[in-house]
């Protein structure tokens, strides 16, 4: 039921990493998908009202009716009113068959949920549906033009692939930025997965709705048929893990070439001219321009502040050493983050240890004694030391104290620095701290 009402709860982690891997991740989540499929089928099923009287404006209203008793079925969630909010406005501008009516009821839709909570335009999920729809609303006519006179099965197939694809085009730039992430095999599971999505909501609704019938118990094993067939589609597409490119280091000012230059080719392909070609060059241009500029190269190493705990990442060619004391998900997604913003290829971890070339790190135990002189002294774990005796031996430059550390101490050995007049950082106060 996780299709048709958005619970993942009973979903194992691997296999939501199956439909990440497999790029149908939006299959787990109620989303504009789901509302498109649902609406979709619902338009079908009232077809033969228009023929009574008032039969148009019947099959109009009833489709956006029974959309909004799915809203209070789902539980009312923020993203699900959004979509069908959306999907309401496109549904009206489809039963007024005027030129231009859609697109201009999916901007309705847009502007009445920006006015009614303005931040709804800082929500990724908000940001992905609406780009996927004003991409599928504004460029599905004139793919389906290419098919017109084909027979309906390379038509029903052309759709298919041209939904998912101009899908994936129009969210490309934010789900690179977002997510940093790219699944190549998004086609198969668009023309495979998505064309089964609508068979399932159907089968699920009807095992819900017939579940009082004992005659009906049957209609369970078949619909538990079709979603194992289903979900070991999933996994064998999933399988092709060399097809799943992660880690791709995208910024926002990439996103934002790249969209324009996507915003560019949809408009070149409505109508080709030869400015419109000039003007989508110089943006192609400037965006693989722009992948190559302005990257700085990566700090030898850099010490973060992480609360109760310590972390040191360093680079060794083109690999993040994430040197640490405990390995939590704070400190995985913060070296999956300096891999990205520094373009590394791949990602190390190690312990920390006691001494680096220009770098000395005093743990709890206190040691420092008997050991070379170095310009940079890491505290952490609150050693129990004099510091005075510290700077006399190892006659450091700078002193480091990181988020392990109690406050009183680390207090306390900022005065006596300063006293010294020894630089001293303070992750909790100052940030990170480059060694390079």
């Amino acid at each position: 039921m996780a299709f048709v009402l958005g619970h993942k709860a009973e979903l194992s982690e691997e296999r939501i990493a199956q439909y990440q891997r497999a790029g149908a991740m939006h299959l787990l989540a109620i989303s504009g998908l789901h509302i498109g499929v649902i609406l979709m089928l619902l338009r079908f099923f009232v077809k033969p009202l228009k023929r009574l009287k008032y039969g148009k404006v019947l099959a109009a209203l009833l489709p956006v009716l029974l959309l909004w008793c799915f809203v209070l079925i789902t539980g009312g969630s923020a993203s699900v009113t959004r979509a069908v909010t959306m999907f309401t406005f496109l549904q009206i501008g489809l039963a007024l068959a005027r030129k231009n009516a859609s697109i201009q009821g999916v901007w309705a839709s847009f502007v009445i949920l920006l006015f009614v909570n303005p931040r709804f335009i800082f929500d990724v999920g908000f940001q992905l549906s609406y780009a996927a729809v004003f991409g599928i609303v504004w460029m599905m006519p004139h793919w389906q033009r290419l098919f017109i006179s084909q027979h309906w099965s390379v038509r029903y197939l052309a759709d298919l692939f041209g939904v998912g694809s101009i899908a994936q085009l129009a969210v490309l730039p934010l789900s690179l930025y977002y997510f940093n992430q790219f699944p190549l095999l998004f086609w198969v599971s668009n023309l495979v997965l998505v064309p089964l999505l609508g068979f399932i909501i159907v089968m699920a609704i009807a095992a819900v709705g017939l579940s009082f019938l004992p005659s009906a118990y049957h209609l369970y094993d078949l619909a538990n048929l079709i979603f194992d067939t289903y979900q070991n589609t999933v996994a064998w597409i999933a399988q092709w893990e060399r097809f799943f490119i992660e880690s791709i280091p995208f910024r926002s000012i990439d996103a934002v070439v790249l969209c324009m230059a996507i915003i560019s080719l949809f408009v070149f392909l409505t109508r080709p001219t030869l400015r419109k070609i000039w003007l989508l060059g110089v943006l192609t241009v400037l965006f693989h321009i722009n992948l190559l500029l302005q990257w700085k190269p990566p700090p030898k190493a850099l010490i973060l502040h992480i609360y109760k705990n310590s972390l040191l990442l360093t680079t060794e060619r083109e690999i993040v050493v994430v040197h640490h004391e405990k390995k939590t998900k704070k400190i995985m997604q913060l070296a999956l983050q300096f891999q990205l913003d520094n373009r590394l290829d791949s990602i190390r971890y190690q312990q920390l240890n006691n001494s680096y070339a220009d770098l000395l790190v005093i743990d709890s135990l206190g040691i420092y004694k008997g050991v070379q002189a170095h310009n940079r002294v890491l505290l952490r774990q609150s050693p129990k030391i004099h510091l005075d005796d510290v700077i006399e031996h190892i006659r450091p430059t700078i002193i480091i104290a990181d988020g392990s550390n109690y406050p009183s101490f680390v207090a306390r050995w900022q005065a006596t620095c300063e006293a010294k007049k020894i630089v001293f950082h303070n992750t909790a106060s100052e940030g990170s701290y480059p060694l390079n």
